[in-house]
């Protein structure tokens, strides 16, 4: 079942990236909006307060190589670091008592 869940947001992040590449372009209004950078990092957040252990950072490290391969982004590596930081963040507060109040996990958001 745990494996099941990775699997699952791995192809949710798969998906997400594709359609920061492909939907801003059908739909420049997007652009403006930041709909071209916020679907990722969304998703990193929504897998570590769901995983709460180091299958999320993992998972963060693996979406900012691959938003580096992006061609916008030229510096690879940087995504990677800044998403696995944040995800490390979330994960240490994961196991508190607060963190699981829908309050809690929507400032994160």
């Amino acid at each position: 079942m745990p494996l099941l869940i990775v699997l699952y947001l791995f192809f949710i992040g798969i998906l997400a990236l594709l359609a920061q590449m492909i939907l801003p372009v059908i739909f420049p209004a997007l652009s403006i909006v930041g709909f071209d950078s916020a679907m990722v990092p969304l998703l990193v957040i929504y897998a570590s307060l769901e995983l709460g252990d180091e299958r999320a950072p993992i998972l963060a490290g693996i979406f900012g190589l691959l938003l580096d391969l992006i061609p916008p982004h030229h510096h690879l590596g940087v995504s990677a670091l800044i998403l696995s930081a944040v995800s490390l963040m979330i994960v240490s507060q994961a196991h508190k008592p607060e963190s699981h109040h829908w309050l809690f996990r929507l400032t994160y958001v």
